[in-house]
């Protein structure tokens, strides 16, 4: 191998990631109608109906989770219908883990009094499943270090 196909190499394998990252976010709907409506004026916005959007309802949950934490937070972010018009209606609550955002439900664990039942999911992925697992009552930073894992 020659000097300069070891260079293309190691070039290609440093920014391939970052390539596909930049192709993955031009090509997500959801992120792109999220953008949209970001940069409507507020009288655009009110007039909005969600469903109309870029992306649909999605787009819209994951604009007022932009709105709602515009940057990453160790903490649950509480949805309300004060707070949100669309995304306290699927969830209690939101976080945003490294640039990535989750909507996320729970409920009391039937086997377990102690414990809560997380599911949560992508929003810029909406039609990913919806992942359970199980987190103790007082401690929902055991979340975000299990989001944080999954992320790396």
């Amino acid at each position: 191998m020659t000097t300069n196909q070891t260079i293309e190499n190691l070039v290609n394998q440093k920014f391939n990631p970052i390539s596909q990252k930049i192709d993955e976010t031009l090509n997500n709907e959801y992120l792109i109608g999220a953008s949209i409506i970001t940069n409507m004026s507020e009288e655009e916005r009110d007039n909005l109906d969600p469903a109309n959007a870029v992306g649909g309802y999605s787009s819209y949950m994951l604009y007022e989770a932009q709105k709602l934490l515009p940057k990453p937070s160790d903490k649950l972010k509480r949805i309300t219908d004060d707070n949100s018009f669309v995304l306290y209606q699927y969830y209690n609550q939101i976080v945003n883990v490294n640039g990535i955002y989750y909507g996320i439900s729970h409920y009391d664990d039937p086997d377990d009094e102690d414990e809560y039942v997380f599911a949560y999911h992508r929003l810029d992925k909406p039609n990913s499943p919806m992942i359970e697992t199980s987190i103790s009552v007082n401690d929902s930073s055991e979340l975000i270090v299990h989001l944080k894992e999954i992320i790396d």
